[in-house]
């Protein structure tokens, strides 16, 4: 009866009011965890989600719309972008074993309007995948993380890109890389689109062999071009391995101002550090040490 009694209570409250009680509920339960069996605690947690479901707070949840398009094949999803201009969701997945990098385009009921598959043969171990939008219902941009197949295998970055919302895309190209280290490779990747400009920024970690030095690098492709930059190295010295690596950007003064994180061994333990630059990457300020 007294579990019953419980569920009436929450039944009575308002989402808003359950959602605000959730920390200190949840630390209450934490707390009787160690002077309750397991069952009763996962009766506890059980009542407490039946009654957020009688509240319907998870009652918009829609239909699950199936996206792979080779069936019975694992898998994983990557990320995730949704136009702010049209509502439009433009997902992407890796599937087939890592050998494939599949696109779904949904409209706003999640509807499936589009799909493909990016597949070169000579590419396998998908991985790191990531895609940005210009905003404008249009630009659609994708960097992939892959090994490519040969005497070395090493991990490589791809890139490809939509003009016309998704539909058609362009083959995928090998991100450029200094052929004089040639057996490096390169991981961790992340890219950004600045708003307005629609300048494209693709950063990652490049590095080889056993040792810990590492550097980190760049290439743009600037709007209205066709092709990426070359590679520039903003920092060369010891990373993390494996990488840590974030890439950000704020708009100041109608400028855009570029953020990077990344992690470096310290004398005892890992160390996070910090750099900026207001000029599209040309130049960056000097380090400054955050862990």
């Amino acid at each position: 009866m007294g579990v019953v009694e419980l569920f009436f209570f929450f039944k009575q409250k308002t989402a808003y009011e359950i959602l605000s009680g959730l920390v200190g509920s949840e630390m209450c339960i934490r707390d009787r965890y160690q002077r309750r069996v397991h069952g009763i605690l996962i009766m506890e947690i059980t009542i407490f989600i039946l009654a957020l479901l009688a509240q319907g707070i998870f009652a918009e949840w829609s239909e699950p719309a199936q996206l792979a398009m080779t069936p019975g094949s694992l898998t994983t999803a990557r990320d995730i972008y949704i136009d702010p201009s049209t509502g439009i969701r433009h997902i992407i997945y890796v599937t087939l074993n890592h050998s494939i990098l599949g696109y779904s385009k949904l409209n706003s009921n999640n509807k499936v309007l589009f799909q493909r598959n990016f597949r070169d043969d000579k590419i396998f171990g998908i991985e790191n995948s990531l895609i940005v939008g210009s905003g404008d219902g249009k630009g659609l941009y994708i960097v992939m993380g892959g090994v490519r197949w040969g005497p070395k295998q090493l991990r490589d970055k791809y890139y490809t890109e939509s003009q016309d919302g998704g539909d058609t895309w362009t083959p995928l190209v090998k991100v450029p890389r200094d052929d004089l280290d040639d057996d490096h490779e390169r991981d961790d990747a992340t890219i950004m689109i600045i708003p307005n400009t629609n300048r494209i920024f693709i950063f990652y970690t490049r590095y080889g062999g056993m040792d810990t030095t590492g550097h980190i690098c760049m290439v743009t492709k600037p709007s209205g071009s066709s092709l990426l930059s070359k590679e520039v190295e903003i920092y060369s010295g010891v990373i993390t391995r494996p990488p840590v690596l974030s890439a950000e950007y704020t708009i100041v003064n109608s400028q855009a101002v570029l953020h990077i994180f990344y992690g470096t061994y310290g004398d005892e333990n890992t160390e996070l550090h910090y750099i900026t630059s207001t000029n599209n990457g040309i130049h960056w300020s000097k380090p400054i040490r955050i862990k």
